[in-house]
């Protein structure tokens, strides 16, 4: 496992990321996507929101779905 530095504003802004995708029905590759975002729900519920930065241990599909996320689709 490796860890992953997350701020409570960045924290934020992948909860609403995957808020307002969980929303969009896409007509191709929706299974994919339906997983990376389950894939990114699942490391920010390791997310404590009291704490302003956490370090956050992420498995390796985590981490590429977080990478993934931070480049952008």
């Amino acid at each position: 496992m490796q860890t992953i530095k997350l701020t409570r504003e960045e924290a934020e802004k992948l909860a609403k990321y995957i808020e307002e995708n969980k929303k969009v029905r896409l007509e191709h590759e929706q299974g994919e996507f339906e997983t990376y975002l389950v894939k990114l729900e699942s490391l920010l519920n390791k997310f404590d929101f009291n704490k302003e930065i956490e370090e956050i241990e992420a498995s390796v599909i985590e981490l590429e779905a977080f990478e993934t996320y931070k480049r952008g689709l």
